[in-house]
């Protein structure tokens, strides 16, 4: 729902933050019992943290950072290609 213009006020039941795949099942259950819900994100697509994306010339990239940590050659990569320590 975009509300562009508000000349009333409107309530909800809740609020969830953010479009994690989390965040979306909560917020389905807020919809399965019949509450009124607002999800904001700061982007314009849902997946949060989990949303894939385009790096070095790669589309659909998993962007979850987690998968990274027990790799050595992860690593190796974000030290020498990121300059992370």
């Amino acid at each position: 729902m975009r509300i562009k213009k508000i000349n009333k006020k409107i309530f909800f039941d809740f609020i969830v933050v953010g479009t994690s795949p989390l965040a979306i099942l909560q917020a389905s259950y807020y919809v399965f019992r019949k509450k009124k819900i607002l999800v904001i994100d700061k982007n314009n697509f849902i997946g949060g943290a989990w949303a894939s994306i385009k790096i070095f010339g790669y589309t659909n990239v998993e962007n979850a950072i987690h998968y990274f940590l027990p790799s050595n050659s992860a690593l190796k990569f974000m030290r020498d290609f990121l300059h992370l320590k």
